[in-house]
C-alpha cells in the first residue's frame, strides 16, 4: 500500500500545475490577455515553481 502512495505522490505537482494551467486558460478565454506562447511560458513557470516548492518539502 505504501509503495502505491509513493508512486502516485509524484503526480501531485504535475496535476496541480495542470489545474493552474486550466484556470489560466479559462480566464484568458474571457479577457484575452495572453497569446498562446505566453500561456505556454506561464504554464512552464508554474510547473517549475511547483516542482521547486514540492522538492523543498519532500
Amino acid at each position: 500500500m505504501n509503495e502505491n502512495i509513493n508512486s502516485v505522490i509524484h503526480f501531485v505537482p504535475l496535476l496541480f500545475a495542470a489545474l493552474l494551467w486550466y484556470v489560466l486558460y479559462a480566464f484568458n478565454k474571457r479577457v484575452f490577455w495572453f497569446r498562446v506562447g505566453e500561456l505556454i511560458f506561464w504554464d512552464a513557470a508554474i510547473l517549475i515553481t511547483t516542482f521547486l516548492i514540492w522538492l523543498k518539502f519532500f
